[in-house]
């Protein structure tokens, strides 16, 4: 048996309050991995900006 499975199982037999628990938890876990929003940082480039990095793969 697969360790995700063993978790599966174990969840399975959580009573209704633990599972909401788990949930809550699940959730903040997951708040904290989501990418960035780096709209900010793109939206600050003006016009003049444009290739201005462009050779930093050189470098």
């Amino acid at each position: 048996m697969s360790r995700v499975q063993e978790i599966e199982n174990a969840v399975e037999q959580l009573p209704p309050e633990d599972f909401s628990e788990l949930a809550a938890w699940i959730d903040r876990k997951r708040e904290l991995q989501k990418p960035r929003d780096h709209s900010a940082f793109l939206n600050s480039y003006a016009p003049g900006d444009k290739g201005l990095y462009d050779d930093a793969i050189a470098r």
